[in-house]
């Protein structure tokens, strides 16, 4: 004979273990199956496992409490409609339309109350599911970032590939491998480089690391104020 099972309890067991409350109530495939999900959720996602585990746990519980209270109510109902007493007792022609109409009450009644408790229930798993969604977007929004920011690092001029670059055409316009206005272009263009891609870096450390060119004059005052204007 199934007895009845406490609510509370169902629900305190799936809080100490995902699942337990619910074969407690005996539904035993369904708890195992939470408990699985539970832990393959756990490790698949990890280190973000608690962004979906946690509603598994909380489902868990909610639904090992409701499913022990359904289980009285149905145990209660069941109770009521079959169980009569003897004619000799009880006249028939005296007591059934009320006996009808207790069990169409009782019926009613749950049903009304099973509604509400759905609708409840479904409120609260959308507001969980809604929750894991802004939370997986905030995830992507944060690894976007990281690699946008990878990105910029690796298109950025670095200060050093700007000197070797300076510093290569200075060295063939002094072998008189460039003539001056090669020279000059080629400059600019380097310049320019910084104004596209950006310099990867502080800029004051840019500066700092130039400064030899500009004492050497490989960098004129003209394209030093260039410089300044397009990082500072």
């Amino acid at each position: 004979m199934i007895q009845n099972k406490s609510p509370e309890l169902a629900a305190s067991l799936s809080f100490l273990i995902t699942g337990l409350g619910q074969i407690y109530i005996g539904e035993i495939g369904y708890g195992v199956g939470l408990f699985a999900l539970f832990i393959t959720l756990t490790l698949l996602y990890f280190p973000y496992s608690l962004i979906f585990s946690i509603p598994i746990w909380i489902y868990s519980i909610v639904n090992a409490y409701k499913n022990a209270r359904e289980l009285n109510n149905k145990l209660l109902i069941g109770g009521q409609t079959t169980s009569r007493a003897p004619s000799t007792l009880i006249p028939e022609n005296k007591y059934s339309v009320s006996k009808n109409n207790l069990a169409n009450d009782i019926n009613s009644n749950k049903v009304i109350l099973d509604k509400q408790k759905d609708t409840v229930y479904n409120k609260w798993l959308a507001d969980q599911i809604g929750n894991i969604d802004n939370s997986k977007s905030k995830v992507n929004n944060i690894n976007i970032s990281y690699h946008n920011q990878d990105a910029y690092k690796s298109n950025s001029v670095k200060v050093a590939d700007f000197i070797e670059q300076l510093s290569k055409y200075k060295k063939l316009y002094d072998n008189n491998v460039l003539t001056f206005t090669e020279y000059e272009i080629n400059k600019k263009k380097v310049i320019k480089e910084i104004e596209i891609r950006g310099i990867y870096g502080k800029n004051e450390d840019f500066l700092i690391d130039i400064l030899p060119l500009i004492k050497e004059n490989s960098i004129n005052d003209d394209e030093l104020a260039e410089i300044k204007n397009i990082i500072l």
